[in-house]
């Protein structure tokens, strides 16, 4: 809980920094893409996004799926067949968006394109509970407890070419899981820090 509110905190500096700096005669809305579709991946995970703008505002709504063995990290390969654990889950969810510096970014002559800028986001997911795969140790046995993430999280997209982009993301991690002890639920918190490759359509 304490590296929730730090990083609360943080984000609230952030943007009285940010705020400071702000181009009135410029909105960032005015340089958000109204709507895009692209498959994002890393080592270890691929997910399918879609992404719109909300009204005429500077928030955009994801609704994301995908295939990982674990749907947060990212520094490590993605094994089928590990041997030791399960591995490849499907995941699914969405995240709000805000991006914050586009119009700043214009004026420096920068690409601003399909949303190349800063974001403050929330995400929300859920992981199956359920393995695409299984370990041969593990016989006949999918099953595993389902687990749903709420991430906060600050990041940077930026646009390599035509249709391709690089987002690199960091924030927290509040994790629940179905648990069989009396209370019948653990929580988890973990820092986030990822990267990812996307491809548009």
């Amino acid at each position: 809980m304490t590296r929730i509110f730090i990083f609360l905190i943080c984000i609230i500096g952030f943007l009285n920094l940010n705020a400071q700096d702000a181009i009135s005669s410029e909105k960032n809305a005015d340089y958000l893409t109204q709507r895009f579709t692209s498959i994002q991946t890393n080592l270890r995970a691929m997910e399918v996004i879609h992404e719109r703008r909300i009204g005429e505002s500077s928030y955009t709504m994801q609704v994301v799926g995908g295939i990982s063995a674990n749907p947060i990290a990212a520094f490590t390969p993605l094994r089928w067949f590990n041997g030791t654990n399960r591995t490849a889950y499907l995941y699914g969810g969405a995240e709000g968006r805000y991006y914050y510096n586009l119009a700043k970014r214009a004026a420096k002559g920068k690409i601003t394109s399909n949303n190349s800028g800063g974001f403050l986001g929330l995400r929300v997911l859920r992981r199956t509970g359920y393995t695409l795969f299984l370990d041969a140790d593990e016989g006949d046995d999918r099953n595993f407890s389902a687990r749903t993430y709420v991430t906060p999280r600050w990041g940077m997209r930026e646009q390599l070419s035509d249709h391709l982009d690089l987002e690199i993301t960091a924030g927290i991690d509040v994790s629940v899981d179905r648990a069989s002890n009396a209370n019948g639920y653990t929580v988890d918190t973990g820092t986030n820090i990822t990267w990812r490759i996307g491809y548009r359509f």
